[in-house]
């Protein structure tokens, strides 16, 4: 009796560049409890916590210089989410706002004066280390935050 073939579908195996990667986070955080103030309004923290903590599909470009890592791993409290370079990926939102925030100074350094070599300017020059894009977000107020947040970081790198 001939054995019967199995058909498999590559996509069963493989999935399509489209679909986010499932990367979960590392670590246990931090042990420790945070108080707020008694004049402090609970349910406006409990809101923001539930809101950092909503899941969104970024994209981070690959980077373009050598020895950029392929993947990288933001920490947020003590807590690491692996996020791989030119993929689509779901991440909670608090990890989209940790990206948004690493920046990288780089210095020039300028001689102003050829006849005073030794009096150089050093001319500072800030990037966003990871450039990412908010591919999918479904909360109604999620697009005009991480617009605002990258304006914001812009302005501060400037």
């Amino acid at each position: 009796m001939a054995k019967q073939r199995k058909e498999i579908d590559i996509r069963d195996v493989f999935k399509p560049k489209d679909d986010p990667i499932p990367l979960e986070e590392i670590g246990a955080g931090s042990a420790s409890l945070e108080i707020p103030d008694r004049d402090a309004d609970f349910m406006k923290l409990a809101e923001d916590e539930a809101f950092m903590n909503e899941k969104v599909k970024i994209l981070v470009s690959q980077g373009q210089g050598d020895g950029e890592l392929a993947v990288i791993s933001p920490s947020v409290n003590g807590i690491q989410q692996p996020i791989v370079r030119g993929l689509t990926q779901v991440v909670k939102r608090k990890y989209l706002e940790a990206l948004v925030h690493t920046v990288t100074t780089s210095y020039n350094q300028t001689v102003q004066n050829p006849a005073a070599p030794d009096q150089i300017s050093m001319v500072p020059r800030t990037t966003h280390t990871f450039p990412v894009a908010l591919v999918e977000d479904t909360n109604p107020r999620g697009r005009s935050w991480f617009e605002r947040l990258t304006e914001r970081a812009a302005r501060q790198a400037a």
